[in-house]
């Protein structure tokens, strides 16, 4: 029991940062301003053929 709420509180104090999705313009109500309440979304609007783009597009999938 003892290792079991221990193992609850660990997982409770890690960072969720939830995952990288790429949307198109008719899911972008539905996925952003439907996300729910207490839910951070971050938007990285993009083009594919700049490398700075593609940079980020890596960084915030290992972040994720």
């Amino acid at each position: 029991r003892q290792k079991r709420i221990a193992d609850m509180k660990e997982a409770a104090s890690k960072d969720i940062l939830g995952d990288v999705r790429d949307i198109s313009a008719a899911d972008y109500v539905e996925q952003v301003n439907k996300a729910g309440y207490g839910i951070w979304v971050v938007l990285h609007l993009y083009i594919p053929a700049i490398p700075l783009c593609a940079m980020i597009i890596n960084y915030m999938h290992t972040q994720a």
